[in-house]
């Protein structure tokens, strides 16, 4: 499983955004699901619920190099009264050359329905129609200002519940490291996933994370001052892969763990 420079830098801006919620969290005395879903409201939106299954690039047709993005993260909390949190975030990226993007966080007074987004502050107005045509998954046509656009996707997102599995080193240091478990994914219901990971020797459970399904990338706290960078995928005949890396919160340093991969359960 290959991962360019730039998949990285992607991976570490869901870094961030968890980092980013991670502060909030750490910044309120009262933590109680009621209290949490007050704070993160603008993460908790009806509108994001169905937009995030049209998560993707998607090509203007007549335009040189014109898109339209999707591009959602998904949060589990844990709250003090043992509540499961989950918060959403979608950004609508429009450019019509390739060039200038204007970009635009779901908010209240934002709407999805039918298939119909609009969204007042960008003055747009897209319809999304899922159908299969000449390769392509998704069609959007619509108005964002004055100019019509159609186009189209190839990609569908990718929920983390695709890489459940028990993932062990395969490479990476130190060499008793090898074939050692150290990232667990299981179903727990149909809401939510059980995840462990590797910490001072032990599978210990990961209760904040943030998941980023057009990027396959998972991110949380190892401790209080490194993060984990999960890049998920597959990896041919051993099933499925995860590239490990830890990144420093003092010093924004990276430092690659190894490639874990499984047989799919």
């Amino acid at each position: 499983m290959n991962h360019s420079t730039s998949n990285v830098d992607l991976a570490i801006s869901v870094c961030r955004q968890h980092e980013s919620v991670m502060q909030r969290f750490a910044s309120t005395d009262d933590r109680s699901a009621e209290a949490l879903l007050s704070l993160f409201s603008d993460m908790n939106l009806s509108a994001s619920r169905d937009l995030a299954t049209y998560t993707g690039y998607y090509e203007i047709k007549g335009t040189n190099g014109g898109f339209l993005t999707l591009d959602t993260t998904d949060t589990r909390l844990i709250s003090d009264d043992h509540q499961v949190i989950y918060l959403r975030r979608i950004v609508v990226a429009y450019s019509a050359d390739g060039k200038k993007v204007q970009c635009h966080s779901i908010k209240e007074g934002d709407s999805f329905d039918g298939g119909l987004l609009v969204v007042p502050d960008m003055n747009l107005s897209i319809q999304f129609v899922r159908s299969y045509i000449e390769g392509t998954i998704v069609q959007i046509f619509g108005k964002v200002g004055d100019t019509e656009l159609v186009g189209s996707t190839r990609f569908n997102p990718v929920p983390l519940s695709t890489f459940v599995g028990r993932y062990k080193f395969r490479s990476g240091k130190p060499k008793e490291w090898k074939d050692k478990e150290v990232l667990t994914i299981l179903p727990k219901d149909d809401l939510s996933l059980a995840v462990k990971f590797e910490d001072k020797g032990a599978l210990s459970a990961v209760d904040s994370f943030t998941y980023n399904p057009a990027m396959y990338v998972m991110t949380f706290r190892q401790n209080e001052s490194s993060e984990c960078i999960l890049m998920l995928g597959t990896a041919g005949a051993n099933g499925l892969a995860c590239s490990i890396t830890v990144k420093n919160l003092d010093t924004d340093e990276l430092t690659k763990a190894g490639l874990a991969e499984t047989l799919p359960t």
